[in-house]
């Protein structure tokens, strides 16, 4: 039989040309079959289409052209599928990849990534591994393989859904590292269609979060609830959200009534990184309102949707374990936790997790004042191991310890070994430039942290000043060098446009001056007649910082979001005889209605300090600055 007397009279062929037209006509309309990314995958469709039309026409076994028929068939459709889904392979190696821990098998992203991802991968199943690695941001500090990733995917050609998808997942990760202005840029970049999602509008809320505007962040988080009639994917998170807002803005029964949404949510369809803010969340809210036999059943309730046999869950939910005993005053479970179930979790980690995690127990055992004695012990025989870390895990290890040595030596503890404290400044001194390096390196997108190692570097430079080596000069010195990366700091919130955390890091300013100055350590060197210029030029920045925040502040008006800015500008304003304007900044905090036990023990401790000279003031028969004392 010739050739073309079988295309004319051969059925399979038909078959396949019918095959053909409906894939095409399915795809015509969402693809562009000239864009590069389809057109390989026509022609090898195109190529083994011919093999059963071949095997026909050589008159093999008919079962044989039945099994290659819906082989091919198979590879087909994956193929197509392909150019709009993740392949199922691509789900199996995510979920491999997820078993085997990212920060041991992705450390070296850009190899990762040459050796197999970009031929592997389509480019839906990028996205999806984007997104995963944006679920496991937190747990396993993936910022550099995210934003190789990011540059790597941004140069692939994106069909505007695909572009879409990305977008958001690209601003998510922006939000983790702090990159608030390359949000706004993807937002003003944005499709007609993403314009109009959910997703869109929750970028949105969080870009005018940053810089404060808290009834416009309301706003834009209504507006993606609305659309979530569409996709509920990210409904629980904007619950959250709008409870979180609500509550920043004094509004307790809207921040009840949208964690309550929330918790109901996960309690159908729980999420690992959800169900890990949203009911801790709602439990502090229940605890604070004095509502225990609530947070009770909630924590209850918590610990039933807790996989047990995964590793990550059981780490989140001991974490908040230690947090939600330390908050009930229950001694006697946080000893529990401390003590077995932290025991059971550390066999299942790393080497490397381990030592931080003991890093972390040590902490909250200092913190709790709960037998750490031994656990310092311990881990002073051990400082080979921290040292020998990667950085910057043996760095952060390094000063969490000296937190815990700093204090012994305030305390004049006798339990302070000068040894280990000695190793351990001579291990930070050696690792100083490998911090300037790390600070070097760290790209623009990494705001937060670039933020939190500058203020790392500034912490460094007095814990290595040594007052039996260095003279007074060099002491000026040194806080010089401090108060030009305090004053990075405020410049690295103020170029990402994230106003509120600007004020933040402009009170690092006052707050490191006046512990200076009026810190019963450090008092003595300025009470030197030769260092009195020194002293006023450092009370002089404090104070100029102050009056930028108090006119930033100005500009919230009553906004509750800013109350433990205005406690601590109170406090600094009080060093500076300054009694109007801090009596104003407590008013503020007092006519609230906002209870200082929604606050970190540090704005408390200001607080009480405040309010008990107020009291002083007003039985001293000058006149009262608050009308309730």
């Amino acid at each position: 039989m010739k050739i073309s007397d079988y295309i004319l009279n051969g059925n399979l062929l038909g078959i396949w040309v019918a095959l053909l037209l409906g894939v095409g006509y399915l795809l015509i309309t969402k693809i562009d079959l000239k864009h590069r990314r389809v057109l390989p995958k026509i022609i090898i469709a195109a190529i083994l289409f011919g093999i059963p039309t071949l095997l026909t026409y050589f008159h093999y076994p008919w079962q044989w052209i039945l099994i290659f028929s819906i082989v091919v068939l198979i590879i087909v459709i994956l193929l197509f599928t392909s150019i709009l889904w993740p392949l199922p392979q691509e789900s199996i190696l995510l979920f491999w990849l997820k078993k085997k821990k990212f920060n041991q098998h992705l450390r070296a992203g850009e190899n990762l990534e040459k050796k197999f991802f970009r031929y592997f991968f389509s480019t839906p199943g990028k996205i999806k591994f984007l997104s995963e690695l944006l679920t496991y941001y937190s747990r396993y500090h993936l910022s550099k393989l995210i934003h190789h990733c990011i540059l790597s995917y941004s140069r692939l050609p994106l069909f505007e859904s695909e572009k879409d998808a990305f977008d958001f997942n690209r601003g998510l990760s922006y939000i983790q590292m702090g990159a608030t202005s390359r949000v706004e840029q993807i937002l003003d970049g944005a499709s007609a269609s993403f314009k109009q999602t959910s997703a869109y509008f929750f970028l949105l809320a969080h870009v005018v979060k940053c810089k404060g505007l808290l009834d416009e962040e309301r706003e834009y988080l209504e507006r993606a609830l609305h659309l979530q009639d569409y996709d509920g994917s990210l409904k629980c998170q904007i619950y959250n959200n709008i409870a979180v807002n609500a509550h920043a803005r004094g509004n307790h029964t809207d921040t009840v009534h949208f964690y309550s949404k929330a918790v109901g949510l996960l309690a159908k369809h729980p999420s690992f990184n959800m169900k890990h803010t949203v009911i801790p969340n709602m439990i502090d809210i229940y605890l604070l309102d004095g509502e225990s036999s609530k947070a009770k059943s909630l924590f209850e309730d918590f610990q039933a949707m807790i996989d047990f046999n995964n590793v990550d869950d059981v780490l989140m939910w001991n974490n908040y374990c230690l947090a939600y005993y330390r908050q009930c005053n229950d001694m006697e479970n946080l000893k529990i936790v401390m003590y077995f179930d932290l025991l059971s979790v550390c066999s299942k980690l790393t080497h490397e997790e381990q030592c931080s995690y003991r890093i972390y127990e040590l902490r909250m055992r200092w913190n709790n004042k709960i037998e750490w004695e031994k656990l310092l012990s311990d881990i002073c025989k051990d400082f080979d191991e921290y040292f020998a870390l990667p950085f910057p895990s043996s760095f952060l290890a390094a000063k969490e310890i000296m937190f815990v040595m700093k204090g012994l030596d305030e305390q004049q503890n006798p339990l302070l070994d000068l040894g280990c404290l000695s190793k351990l400044i001579a291990f930070l001194r050696k690792s100083a430039p490998e911090l300037d390096k790390h600070l070097q390196s760290l790209p623009d997108e990494f705001v937060n942290e670039r933020f939190n190692f500058t203020k790392d570097k500034a912490w460094l430079l007095q814990v290595l000043f040594n007052p039996h080596e260095q003279n007074d000069k060099d002491y000026t010195i040194m806080l010089d060098k401090k108060l030009v990366l305090l004053n990075d700091l405020v410049d690295i919130q103020q170029k990402e446009g994230n106003a509120i955390n600007a004020i933040d890091a402009r009170l690092c300013i006052p707050d490191e001056a006046l512990s200076q100055v009026f810190s019963p350590f450090t008092s003595g060197f300025f009470t030197r007649p030769q260092f009195y210029a020194y002293r006023q030029k450092l009370l002089d920045s404090a104070k100029k910082q102050m009056d930028i925040v108090y006119e930033e502040l100005g500009k919230f008006g009553l906004d509750t979001s800013v109350l433990a800015f205005k406690i601590r500008l109170a406090y600094y304003f009080m060093h500076f005889n300054e009694i109007e304007k801090s009596c104003g900044l407590y008013t503020d905090f007092e006519n609230s209605g906002i209870s200082i036990n929604h606050f970190a023990d540090s704005i408390r401790g200001y607080h009480d300090k405040l309010k008990s000279v107020f009291i002083a003031l007003n039985k001293m028969g000058q006149q009262a600055p608050l009308k309730n004392f």
